[in-house]
């Protein structure tokens, strides 16, 4: 039984109906615990569909045993997406996803929707997920009324920003972390070397 998978290719090779076709075979192999999906695709139309990307991504949402992915094909997650993905992976301890450089509102996920990656993924230790960083601000951050997201603090370590966007209030987004992930050790911008250490 099929447990760990690398999938690489050389850029140019293989284009979305390929890429399609791995994800929804992948589909098949329920017990896949690690896959890595790391090749970047720098043929990518700008104009790209926002729903092919997710109909791409989507199919991996039914390996229910996954703990380690990486997926760096550009994919909008909205709130509603996040929940799913938070959902579909209870085993999940390492997750790296890449967001789209051009976005607009509501493609990419609130901080606050990352709270269902503390409620449904209790072993998450590491998570590099795209989070709409623009639209954070102090005031937002402070999260009076929120409810605890488990009962014990999550193990969750390290948070890697997405790396197309330049943070502007890279406490706030710390700040607002931290109440998620009380164990959170470093906020780091990927690609950029900035760490954020608490």
């Amino acid at each position: 039984m099929l447990q760990d998978l690398r999938v690489s290719w050389t850029v140019g090779d293989l284009f979305l109906p390929d890429i399609a076709a791995i994800t929804h075979i992948l589909s098949f192999f329920p017990f896949l615990q690690c896959l890595n999906l790391m090749e970047e695709l720098s043929h990518l139309p700008p104009d790209l569909d926002k729903l092919q990307l997710w109909s791409i991504f989507e199919p991996l949402l039914e390996l229910k045993q996954i703990e380690y992915l990486a997926y760096r094909i550009p994919l909008p997650v909205s709130n509603q997406k996040t929940v799913r993905i938070a959902c579909a992976w209870p085993h999940l301890k390492g997750l790296c996803l890449k967001g789209p450089r051009m976005y607009s509102a509501g493609d990419l996920s609130s901080l606050e929707s990352l709270a269902h990656f503390a409620r449904h993924c209790p072993d998450l230790e590491s998570l590099s997920y795209p989070i709409d960083v623009k639209a954070i601000e102090l005031k937002v951050i402070i999260f009076s009324t929120m409810i605890p997201p488990t009962l014990s603090p999550h193990p969750l370590r390290i948070f890697y920003i997405h790396d197309e966007v330049n943070v502007i209030n890279a406490p706030a987004i710390a700040l607002g972390l931290y109440q998620i992930f009380p164990n959170l050790m470093a906020v780091s911008e990927r690609g950029r070397g900035q760490v954020q250490k608490f």
